[in-house]
């Protein structure tokens, strides 16, 4: 996941946790770009992402700019449909409407509903970070389906 850093300093920002070395730096040749990294590890995207104040999913523009920049597919996004298409008894009450999408908070992983927090201005509190994955998504669908109302 393309995780972008709120703050530009000259020559980028690096960052290590747990042996792991990222360096967020110009998506491209523009000096004004935004600072990404690419940061797979589950754990580290929850990580940053609980930095609200620093860190963010990096918009998918952002994204396709560093993949070409870079050469490499981009990745997806919370806000990709990660449904599989078919509704699963127990998930049913977990399907928000986005627009035209349907997001199944079942098939998130932690680091994409904190990512998804992010993308939908969902507050992500001390406690929510504590949360199992299953109390998480339920406090998320909670949050959501009462924000909309």
């Amino acid at each position: 996941m393309l995780i972008e850093l709120k703050i530009k300093r000259q020559g980028g920002t690096k960052v290590d946790i747990d042996g792991q070395n990222y360096h967020f730096k110009p998506a491209n040749d523009n000096p004004d770009a935004p600072h990404v990294a690419q940061v797979t590890n589950e754990e580290h995207i929850a990580r940053f992402l609980a930095i609200t104040e620093g860190y963010r999913i990096a918009p998918d523009s952002t994204a396709q700019a560093a993949a070409a920049a870079s050469g490499t597919a981009p990745t997806g996004s919370a806000s990709t449909n990660t449904g599989t298409g078919t509704s699963q008894p127990e998930a049913k009450g977990l399907v928000l409407k986005r627009g035209d999408e349907e997001v199944n908070l079942k098939d998130m992983s932690r680091s994409k509903l904190l990512a998804f927090c992010a993308e939908n201005d969902i507050e992500v509190t001390t406690k929510m970070k504590a949360m199992n994955v299953g109390d998480l998504r339920a406090e998320i669908f909670r949050l959501a389906t009462t924000s909309e109302g």
